[in-house]
């Protein structure tokens, strides 16, 4: 009988793949972002488009003086404002922006350098968490977005199977409390949640997205990855406390969908499946990530996201610590 559910899971995996709709995040992957720099100088702005991009004078990036009028605003992904000075001036040209143009990420960059690593980094961050569907986009075409977009996508997949996990209550997802094979509706909506995420790390990765067969061969192994679940569900109990039936759940949801993602971000960059040691490290990072910080409901039907913190450090590949 047991054999006979592990099966039927096994054939509905298979069906959720077939009947992924990859077309929107192909169509938003494959369009180039547009960002606008400004900067008392156009020495300055290429510099700062340099800094954001990772190339010299990126196709993507707009530099403008800043008192130059700018017609069409709303035709921007991100505008960034470079003002050491902090003139009154760039102030209210964030808040005019903001307000006329919602849809558009305005984002000062606070240095004195424009070459200043850090100030760019934070840039990123901001622009993916106000646009988070965006970062496939921005990942693919923009070397230096990588690190943030891989961030971004795990962090938004791994919130949003967390919420789910909490809104189900996901019954049976727990095998101490059942077995895998009864989970059904509810962990396929968790895999497929995963399998997109996958997806979206293969275009950040400039894969071949109108390649769909061979993408879901390498989707296969996120099918699969239920396997590891049971492992996964141990854990939980040892490094959560048990204030709540559904905290395991949730951790569960959050930190398998956050090892799904940097397993897939370690394939793509290394053309190279990580060992099942490794796969276990990840899954540890996604526990201790929660276990390091507050966890809690705002309500009981509503998750604090906050814990939505993903270093975006890329480890080489000789590396099977912990750390992300």
């Amino acid at each position: 009988m047991k054999a006979m559910s592990s099966l039927n899971t096994a054939k509905n995996l298979m069906q959720v793949m077939r009947e992924l709709s990859l077309d929107d995040i192909r169509e938003e992957a494959e369009r180039p972002p547009r960002i606008l720099v400004l900067a008392a100088t156009l020495e300055d702005a290429d510099a700062i488009g340099q800094n954001l991009t990772g190339e010299y004078r990126s196709p993507y990036v707009t530099s403008l003086r800043l008192d130059t009028s700018v017609d069409r605003v709303d035709a921007y992904d991100a505008v960034i404002l470079f003002d050491p000075e902090a003139q009154p001036g760039s102030k209210n040209l964030i808040d005019s922006i903001s307000r006329k143009h919602p849809d558009v990420v305005v984002v000062p960059f606070l240095s004195l350098d424009p070459a200043d690593d850090l100030a760019a980094r934070a840039v990123r961050t901001r622009i993916l968490n106000r646009q988070p569907t965006k970062a496939p986009s921005f990942g693919r075409h923009m070397p230096a977005f990588v690190p943030a977009a891989i961030k971004s996508v795990i962090d938004d997949t791994a919130a949003a199977n967390a919420q789910f996990a909490a809104l189900a209550n996901l019954p049976s997802v727990v095998p101490i409390f059942g077995t895998l094979a009864s989970v059904s509706a509810d962990f396929l909506v968790l895999t497929k949640n995963q399998l997109l995420l996958v997806y979206k790390v293969a275009a950040i990765h400039g894969r071949d997205l109108h390649d769909k067969a061979a993408i879901l061969r390498e989707m296969a192994p996120v099918a699969g990855a239920w396997f590891f679940w049971r492992t996964l569900a141990r854990e939980a109990t040892t490094l959560l406390p048990m204030a709540s039936g559904t905290v395991p759940k949730v951790a569960i949801a959050y930190s398998g969908t956050v090892a799904i993602g940097r397993a897939a971000d370690y394939f793509y960059r290394f053309d190279e499946k990580p060992s099942k040691e490794l796969l276990k490290s990840f899954y540890k990072t996604g526990m201790e990530s929660l276990k390091k910080r507050e966890f809690h409901f705002r309500n009981p039907k509503t998750v604090d996201t906050t814990f939505r913190v993903y270093d975006d450090r890329i480890p080489e590949k000789s590396d099977n610590t912990d750390q992300p």
